[in-house]
């Protein structure tokens, strides 16, 4: 099958061709009066076997020029036909590619072609993805509207609690001092409530967009566990938890340790709150053969309550039952894990949940 490189230039041969024919038809026996009186000086006719011809001296230099004008004059006429020939070419082309991206992404059967077998190819890729984007982005939209609903409605809890003991205090400006107090005291604490999810709420979005996340130190990770834990024993006590670790020693990452330690406290803060009561929090901290660091952490609970694994870092994720609450916590954390580099997943088998923190 021919090119389109070897039709062009077929086609711009015939069309020299074609010039000269022309040229021809038109000048006909002219031809040799004019080459005579152009390009001859010192004419003379001479006859040679009964037939008279002309002999003189060749002007070269003029023949030569007017060569170099035809040649340049034929290239440029055919220099624009071609273009002329390729515009409709490429409009043919485009129109073609066109109607096919519309068959593809409709599913109907497209007419074969080799010129087109790479491209088809790429077409349903893009359109693929373009799919893809498409449900990507309408996933965003309801996840964005679900967090909006669940934000309004931690913010309205407090606040009607606020409003509404607030309204009441001033209705009833005879309550007597340890009412009065006892009211007041609700009041504090949900404005309490309401100051934590708001610092929740910006902390994470401080999270999402700062870059010194990317400023790292060598750590020793054990120590920074260690730490925590420690940091976290009352709440151990009030929940009534025990430890278990399993820790490689003298493993060493290169993290922002600062941040790092706070996505920890959110992950252990979570295990240890959500953990059943007399139950282990159990630590693992392991190197794999390729230098991977993996942390997990896992806690046992209750098998009434249900966790969405794929959901649980989604902001303002709920559970059931125990598994409730603004659900701000494991979202920091993942936000700040992956900002430096780093995966984490959560895994729930039987009425165990683990995080894993890959480094």
């Amino acid at each position: 099958m021919l090119t389109k490189e070897k039709r062009l230039l077929i086609k711009s041969l015939l069309f020299f061709l074609l010039i000269l024919f022309i040229v021809y038809i038109i000048l006909g026996s002219n031809i040799h009066d004019i080459f005579v009186k152009n390009y001859l000086f010192e004419t003379k006719e001479v006859k040679y076997l009964g037939k008279v011809y002309t002999s003189g001296i060749l002007d070269w230099q003029i023949l030569r020029n007017h060569i170099v004008i035809g040649i340049i004059c034929v290239f440029i006429i055919t220099f624009y036909i071609n273009y002329i020939f390729f515009q409709n070419e490429s409009k043919n082309f485009v129109n073609n590619i066109t109607q096919r991206i519309i068959s593809i992404r409709k599913g109907e059967k497209v007419k074969d072609g080799l010129e087109f077998i790479s491209i088809d190819r790429e077409i349903e890729e893009l359109i693929k993805l373009e799919n893809d984007l498409s449900e990507k982005i309408k996933a965003q939209f309801i996840e964005y509207n679900q967090e909006m609903m669940f934000l309004a409605h931690d913010l309205k809890t407090p606040l009607t609690a606020i409003i509404g003991y607030t309204n009441l205090l001033i209705d009833n400006p005879e309550l007597d001092r340890q009412k009065g107090n006892k009211y007041l005291e609700i009041v504090l604490d949900s404005s309490h409530q309401l100051e934590t999810l708001i610092n929740k709420f910006f902390e994470l979005s401080k999270y999402s967009v700062q870059s010194d996340l990317l400023t790292k130190q060598n750590i020793k990770l054990e120590d920074i566990i260690i730490e925590i834990q420690e940091s976290l024993y009352v709440e151990r006590k009030k929940h009534d938890i025990t430890l278990s670790n399993n820790l490689e020693e003298n493993v060493y990452v290169d993290v922002n340790s600062e941040l790092f330690a706070r996505a920890l406290i959110n992950i252990y803060r979570n295990a240890v709150k959500y953990a059943d009561r007399g139950s282990e929090v159990i630590t693992n901290l392991t190197v794999n053969n390729q230098d991977k660091v993996s942390l997990s952490i896992t806690n046992k609970f209750s098998s009434v309550n249900k966790v969405d694994v794929n959901k649980i870092f989604n902001t303002f994720y709920r559970g059931e039952n125990s598994y409730e609450g603004n659900g701000l916590g494991l979202a920091i954390a993942k936000t700040i894990i992956e900002k430096q580099g780093s995966t984490i997943k959560a895994f729930q088998e039987n009425n165990e949940l683990t995080i894993v923190v890959e480094i």
